[in-house]
């Protein structure tokens, strides 16, 4: 036989061979990013496309500083807004808001004060108009002998009455039922702040220390 008539198979060329194998780890490398959640994608996902078409939709919040940006990722949005260190501050030492304070109420004048016996002695000998303040019904149940009735919670109608009938300079001496009892100071107040009556005293022991000293006084009183 000759030796050169002897057929040896060809082998593929090794170019060809080489290309084969890149396109089969392509194949492979494709398949592995599409499977792994890490592999690198190769188009943007819907929501960031719409964001880069609206640019007011990358826009978080305002602050003081301006418009915040607002960042995403796939899973999560998050919106941070940039809070001024001096506003903070401010606040922190801003004063808290008093709360309002009522009016105080009007001041009543101090008057002078007269004890039962030394009204007792003016009453009888005319020097005075002895004043009740208590409620008409006290009055009308029991009162000092030679009083006249003028309530401290009377009507403007009646205050204009006795206005009418005395005159600003008349000696009043006025009384409420005891110590205790705020009216005799709250109706020499409207007498001498509303309608000008300046000679008034007080007398601060009201109908209590007139019963007291006139039962010491009567026959078999206390001694």
């Amino acid at each position: 036989m000759n030796p050169l008539d002897s057929t040896v198979p060809e082998t593929p060329p090794t170019a060809a061979r080489m290309g084969a194998m890149l396109v089969v780890a392509l194949l492979l490398g494709l398949a592995f990013n599409t499977m792994n959640p890490l592999g690198v994608r190769w188009s943007l996902p819907a929501k960031d496309t719409a964001a880069s078409a609206n640019p007011a939709a990358n826009q978080g919040p305002t602050s003081p500083r301006g418009p915040v940006p607002l960042y995403n990722n796939e899973t999560l949005g998050l919106s941070l807004e940039a809070e001024s260190p001096t506003a903070a501050r401010a606040a922190a030492v801003a004063p808290v808001a008093a709360p309002a304070i009522a009016p105080a109420p009007s001041v009543v004048p101090s008057v002078p004060s007269l004890t039962w016996p030394e009204t007792r002695q003016l009453l009888a000998t005319g020097q005075i108009v002895l004043v009740d303040a208590r409620a008409a019904a006290y009055y009308q149940t029991e009162h000092i002998p030679g009083a006249i009735s003028l309530p401290a919670a009377s009507s403007p109608a009646d205050f204009a009455a006795f206005a009418a009938k005395y005159p600003k300079a008349t000696p009043f001496v006025v009384y409420c039922g005891s110590a205790s009892c705020p009216l005799s100071n709250q109706l020499v107040s409207l007498l001498m702040s509303q309608y000008g009556y300046t000679n008034i005293r007080e007398m601060p022991g009201g109908f209590v220390e007139y019963r007291q000293v006139e039962s010491q006084a009567a026959p078999g009183g206390a001694r």
